[in-house]
């Protein structure tokens, strides 16, 4: 079996249990055709995806002072969106309104990187999951690890992703 859940993973297998909730946050404005298709800033707290002429911007988690850690609520914070729409027009030329506002919740591991591979004293299910905000691509190599993984065709998982991470979370270190 192959876990691939967001929020509220911890019910699926109890080695979960330490994955927080994230609020995210973005909003989406158009006039995109000169940016690249995706990009992140700000160490990779704030990024953005162009779809068409629209650009969804999403991030900036750090204007609270909890990091948007526990939170499930899709409550749109002011000021989160305030810092993403500075972002849009200052950072990525942006000068249109905003169109939508957005707001979802995702699973983030302690160590805030994704897990792939068996889990800890259960190798039969196989976790790939955790990844909050982490970009799609990350998640599209850790799934595509996880397929080699079951077919026999995958050299072992780099430990920056793999499982046995979340032995040390146990233990708290």
């Amino acid at each position: 079996m192959v876990l691939t859940a967001g929020v509220g993973a911890d019910a699926l297998h109890p080695t979960l249990r330490r994955f927080l909730p994230v609020r995210e946050q973005g909003l989406v404005m158009a006039g995109g055709q000169h940016l690249p298709p995706a990009g992140r800033a700000g160490q990779g707290w704030t990024g953005w995806r162009v779809d068409g002429d629209d650009v969804l911007v999403s991030g900036a988690r750090w204007a609270t002072p909890h990091l948007e850690v526990g939170e499930t609520e899709p409550v749109v914070v002011d000021v989160i969106q305030d810092k993403l729409e500075a972002f849009a027009q200052r950072t990525l030329g942006l000068a249109g309104p905003v169109q939508e506002r957005r707001v979802w919740s995702v699973a983030q591991s302690p160590d805030g990187l994704p897990v792939v591979g068996p889990m800890p004293g259960d190798p039969r299910i196989v976790g790939c999951i955790g990844f909050g905000a982490a970009p799609a691509g990350l998640a599209l190599a850790a799934a595509r690890s996880v397929v080699d993984g079951l077919v026999g065709d995958a050299d072992e998982v780099p430990w920056v992703l793999s499982t046995r991470r979340m032995v040390r979370w146990r233990y708290g270190r």
